[in-house]
């Protein structure tokens, strides 16, 4: 006898191992559901102060928004004052061309009131001109001259300077020589821009009383008359009138003064003028130019609003100044021995050095 299994029985045992499992999701669905303690659930955030900060928040920005209006307020104030600084500056400008106006007619009213075109400057550089016309002169006539016989001749010329001149040497030496000519020639000169003189017109004396009486009682005005009397000499002075006839007069008189006075300290100069052909490099020439130039200095003097002259220097007893006067020999200190050229001053509201004295 044989013993087979029964299938029915296999199947039973089977299926009811099959009831028996208890129901669950399928494996993919355990697997794709997290689970709670799973680090990846985003777990909801409590922020403390919740409250607080958006109270921060609003303050910040009423804070922000009084900035932006503070911001706004002082953009339009910029813009007024940008706007009030363009006037301003628009108006400066303005006065200045305004002033500027005024001065110019100021200046052209002064200009009217002159005897010449020129001013304080003109003539500072004319007397520059001047003094170095004396002098290139001086030392070409020194140069040519025996110092004997010029030393002594032109010793002679000043009589109050006699003891004064001795010191220098005997001979003189030629450096002196050509100073002494340069004296002489000035001291001549300077004549013609006496303040007090007016070329061409007969009325010094008068005149000069006139002004002491003005300048105690009403300078201002004797400033005026002044300038008006340079000006009617200088207007005056036209071709064959009795002015210009009158200030020729004077300056060949006071050519022929210098020319003869030089002529018996150098006395080849007739002989040099006598063959020279060049007309310029005559000597005859060159001191009628200098007495021409020391003529229009002078109305030009006279005719500015501001006094100049040149200032009186007491030879043999006033002290040297620096401030005002060169020394021939460089020398800083000691008594004025001799007074080459005159120191011109400006006297003016306050009382200027215009060249210095040497």
């Amino acid at each position: 006898m044989i013993n087979t299994p029964s299938p029915p029985a296999a199947e039973n045992k089977e299926t009811k191992s099959v009831v028996e499992q208890p129901t669950s999701p399928p494996l993919t669905e355990l697997v794709n559901t997290p689970s709670p303690s799973s680090p990846d659930i985003p777990t909801p955030t409590f922020v403390p102060h919740m409250d607080q900060i958006m109270k921060e928040l609003i303050q910040k920005n009423d804070h922000l928004r009084r900035l932006n209006d503070e911001l706004a307020h002082y953009k339009r104030a910029n813009a007024d004052l940008a706007e009030k600084e363009r006037m301003a500056q628009e108006r400066m400008v303005n006065r200045k061309k305004d002033q500027k106006q005024l001065l110019d007619n100021y200046n052209e009213h002064i200009r009217s009131r002159r005897a010449t075109s020129d001013d304080v400057n003109s003539i500072h550089r004319k007397l520059k001109e001047l003094k170095a016309m004396i002098k290139s002169l001086s030392i070409e006539l020194g140069n040519k001259c025996d110092p004997v016989v010029a030393g002594k001749s032109i010793g002679s010329f000043w009589v109050n300077l006699n003891e004064a001149i001795v010191k220098l040497g005997d001979p003189l030496p030629l450096p002196r020589v050509i100073m002494l000519t340069e004296k002489f020639l000035m001291d001549v000169l300077v004549q013609n821009m006496n303040y007090n003189t007016f070329t061409g017109l007969k009325i010094s004396q008068p005149y000069t009383q006139l002004q002491m009486w003005f300048e105690k009682y009403d300078p201002s005005f004797c400033t005026r008359l002044r300038q008006e009397m340079a000006k009617v000499v200088v207007s005056g002075n036209e071709p064959n009138s009795d002015i210009q006839l009158e200030i020729l007069k004077l300056n060949r008189r006071m050519y022929a003064s210098l020319y003869s006075s030089l002529l018996k300290a150098y006395p080849f100069i007739e002989q040099h003028d006598a063959n020279e052909k060049d007309n310029k490099k005559l000597y005859s020439t060159q001191l009628r130019m200098m007495v021409d130039q020391a003529s229009n200095i002078g109305y030009a003097m006279r005719g500015q609003e501001v006094e100049i002259a040149a200032a009186a220097v007491d030879e043999g007893t006033e002290n040297f100044d620096p401030k005002t006067m060169i020394d021939e020999d460089g020398q800083t200190s000691g008594i004025i021995q001799f007074c080459v050229c005159p120191p011109f001053i400006v006297y003016g509201a306050r009382v200027e050095l215009l060249e210095k004295a040497r």
